[in-house]
């Protein structure tokens, strides 16, 4: 009867918050408010995506990528093969030429491996201010979209009932009050602060150890310093690489120990059903859920695991 009771209160309050309860001119300006904020939120994630495809850096120099794991050569050099046009020359990750660009797994692999630092700023920056007024195509700027979310919100929230939509926000989260959120945000501050301070101290120290001329002078390290020396840190620590654990992370791997887990802890089976379902790419594969005692089909699922970025524009 309590979850019965709390699924009823959980219905009726998306109800209201979807504005179920409002009446004339009210209930017309907030559903008009509700698709522009749906188109603004689809206009925002295409700027940012379609700002995220058109940057890359490429990198010729062999030396400049020394040192680099052989996984992020050969996605970088794949990507500069991708990019051109007509017969494409047979991938050499060793040999380059490596494109780098701001789709995540190929960010992350420069600001955690790439040595080269003027190049890592060079792409940090690209990347945090992408579809920004700071980016080069002012035709993705996606500061005027987000002042219009923002005032549209302030505005449901407030014809909804609410001070401000952060109240609105929290009326279906654990947290009591902005005020709560607040205190909890700076109580998190206060413990975790001197933490990452000796932490900083401690990769400043090793950049200045091993990382030559670049690093001697430096009293702190930038951003596009501290994921780069961060995996240094690791290494010298744990003598572990990423390289070393990749092939325990492999896909089917992975698979295999989620769906076992699932099968231990809600009595699932997970079974693959390729074939039985049209998908839009060859590397989606689609999968059953079954009752382990009764056998009783649950559900279905796709499973699409491979960044393809040029494919999600809404």
């Amino acid at each position: 009867k309590q979850q019965q009771q709390r699924a009823i209160e959980s219905s009726i309050r998306v109800m209201k918050l979807g504005g179920v309860g409002l009446e004339g001119e009210d209930k017309e300006q907030f559903n008009q408010m509700r698709m522009r904020l749906a188109e603004l939120s689809t206009k925002f994630g295409n700027n940012v995506l379609d700002s995220t495809k058109a940057y890359s850096y490429t990198i010729e120099d062999a030396s400049l990528v020394e040192g680099v794991p052989a996984s992020a050569k050969a996605m970088w050099a794949q990507a500069h093969i991708a990019s051109l046009e007509g017969d494409k020359p047979d991938l050499d990750p060793e040999k380059g030429p490596w494109r780098l660009t701001l789709d995540m797994p190929s960010y992350i692999a420069v600001m955690s491996h790439l040595p080269n630092r003027s190049i890592r700023e060079k792409v940090y920056k690209a990347y945090l201010t992408r579809a920004s007024d700071q980016s080069s195509n002012p035709e993705l700027d996606n500061v005027p979209v987000l002042l219009e979310i923002l005032s549209l919100k302030q505005k449901m929230a407030k014809l909804l009932g609410f001070e401000n939509y952060a109240e609105q926000s929290l009326s279906s989260k654990v947290a009591p009050s902005v005020k709560a959120v607040e205190e909890l945000s700076e109580l998190i501050l206060e413990k975790a602060l001197p933490t990452a301070e000796r932490e900083l101290a401690e990769l400043t120290a090793l950049s200045k150890e091993q990382g030559g001329e670049d690093y001697a002078d430096l009293e702190k390290l930038e951003p596009w310093d501290t994921t780069f020396w961060s995996e240094r840190l690791k290494e010298q620590k744990f003598d572990l690489t990423d390289e070393e654990l990749r092939p325990y992370f492999a896909l089917p791997n992975v698979l295999e120990g989620m769906f076992g887990l699932v099968t231990r802890l809600f009595n699932i089976e997970v079974r693959a059903a390729d074939g039985e379902a049209e998908v839009w790419h060859p590397d989606v594969r689609f999968f059953n859920v079954y009752d382990v005692d009764t056998d009783e089909h649950l559900a279905s699922f796709y499973l699409d695991p491979y960044s393809r970025p040029e494919n999600k524009r809404g």
